[in-house]
């Protein structure tokens, strides 16, 4: 039986079954209350032994009373429902930490606390759409540069809707930059690879690469519109701003634990000063570059060596 209080404050009853008992349109949906039936309850009144109502559905007499539903079924099939959570979670997902909307795509049976079979394809599928939005962006911002390439072109080369897109970049500059901007690979990929006790050396090696794979790529005459956007555009400038403080921040992580004492003592000092000395040699080349000149002032290395030498 469900019970609830009607607008007016009079009562309002709805009885399962054939009768309707007072105003049962009135009762809102958050008033209703649930009356537990016990096994044997409900027998011979046109309803099945040990059922009872649950949030405004069925709920068998071996479901869990908490709220709960069991959404990944028996016998391998989920009826359209979500799979079980990988992590053993099921089924209070929301208090995982696990993508679950990613599992509601990839409705298909697996052993509980298993691999989800479907995931791997998602991921697959998934990867290689952004590998086409990326690859359609990247062609058209060379070619109109950042400003004339609105994101709904960006979709529409790449046979997508403008949702998918940002599903993958939260904003335009995050597309602009991705997969060839030193600080996200930097902070994302490379730094936070790195192992304890890692030689300063490989550290500064990563640095340098990172800094002149960039350069070689901006001094390519098919990347003139790019740089030209580099140089002029300020919302770009301002999120490699923010792509420079991560790269610092993963960068006095793994200088806490390299091999050289003088750089452990102050990770953070010596991370900022190697920051600004890319970011200078960076400008540098980008403007050498731009002008068709040599580049002004030592390159990426010898600059990064200076500040190791002088933390003694």
């Amino acid at each position: 039986m469900v019970a609830g209080a009607g607008g007016d404050g009079g009562a309002a009853t709805a009885e399962l079954g054939d009768r309707v008992v007072g105003p049962a349109h009135l009762v809102r949906a958050a008033d209703l209350q649930v009356l537990p039936l016990e096994p044997d309850v409900g027998a011979g009144e046109g309803r099945e032994p040990g059922v009872a109502l649950h949030g405004g559905r069925r709920r068998d007499a071996g479901q869990p009373p908490d709220g709960s539903l069991d959404l990944g079924g028996e016998g391998g099939g989920h009826g359209g429902h979500p799979p079980p959570c990988p992590r053993g979670c099921r089924p209070r997902w929301p208090t995982c930490d696990v993508d679950h909307r990613r599992l509601r795509s990839a409705c298909r049976s697996t052993d509980a606390g298993g691999d989800v079979t479907e995931t791997g394809r998602w991921a697959r599928r998934s990867a290689r759409t952004r590998s086409d939005i990326v690859t359609a962006a990247q062609t058209l911002f060379a070619e109109r540069g950042f400003a004339h390439t609105p994101v709904a072109l960006v979709a529409e080369t790449a046979d997508v809707a403008v949702a998918t897109v940002f599903n993958h970049f939260p904003q335009k500059q995050a597309l602009f930059f991705a997969d060839r901007c030193p600080w996200e690979l930097l902070a994302v990929r490379d730094l936070p690879a790195l192992g304890p006790d890692v030689p300063v050396g490989a550290v500064l090696g990563l640095l340098t690469a990172a800094v002149e794979r960039h350069l070689g790529a901006m001094a390519d005459p098919a990347n003139r519109r790019v740089l030209e956007d580099l140089l002029n555009q300020p919302v770009l400038r301002h999120w490699e701003r923010d792509g420079q403080a991560r790269t610092e921040a993963e960068l006095a992580r793994a200088l806490a634990g390299c091999d050289h004492p003088g750089v452990r003592t102050d990770p953070e000092r010596v991370a900022a000063h190697l920051v600004t000395e890319m970011r200078l040699a960076m400008d540098a080349g980008r403007l050498a570059s731009w002008a068709g000149t040599p580049v002004a002032g030592p390159p990426v290395a010898e600059r990064c060596s200076q500040v190791l030498a002088s933390c003694g």
